[in-house]
């Protein structure tokens, strides 16, 4: 009886490793200027959103926002 548990625990364990292993394999590599691309890509479209928000404030604020990363 104990070792039935005990088996079953062991089966369990693998079967969670093997997914974790299978889920978290080597994935692409990014170099930081593609990552940095593409995070600069991702804050220009939410300030794009947020400028064209029906808020005010939150559309003032967005404007601003790109207006001066515009300059920099």
């Amino acid at each position: 009886m104990k070792f039935n548990k005990f088996a079953r625990m062991v089966v369990l364990g693998f079967t969670v490793f093997g997914i974790g292993c299978a889920t978290t394999g080597p994935g692409p590599r990014y170099s930081d200027a593609e990552v940095e691309l593409a995070q600069r890509h991702a804050e220009d479209e939410t300030l794009a959103r947020l400028a064209s928000s029906v808020n005010t404030d939150i559309a003032d604020a967005a404007s601003t926002l790109a207006r001066e990363r515009a300059t920099r």
